[in-house]
């Protein structure tokens, strides 16, 4: 099981997936929407932490 803490500052889909314990499909639904906002780095998209934590909290990403 994956806890908050565990994550790190920048977190990648793959962390997300594993946080929420949704599969890959749900996970990329999710991200796709316009309250995700990430950055990419050699093709790999990157989540700020904290704005996750105000999304999961209900806020939004912004």
């Amino acid at each position: 099981m994956l806890f908050i803490n565990d994550l790190p500052e920048y977190i990648t889909p793959q962390q997300i997936k594993q946080f929420l314990r949704v599969g890959q499909r749900q996970t990329y639904q999710l991200i796709k929407t316009k309250d995700f906002q990430n950055m990419k780095l050699a093709d790999i998209n990157f989540f700020s932490k904290e704005k996750f934590i105000k999304w999961l909290e209900g806020g939004s990403f912004e």
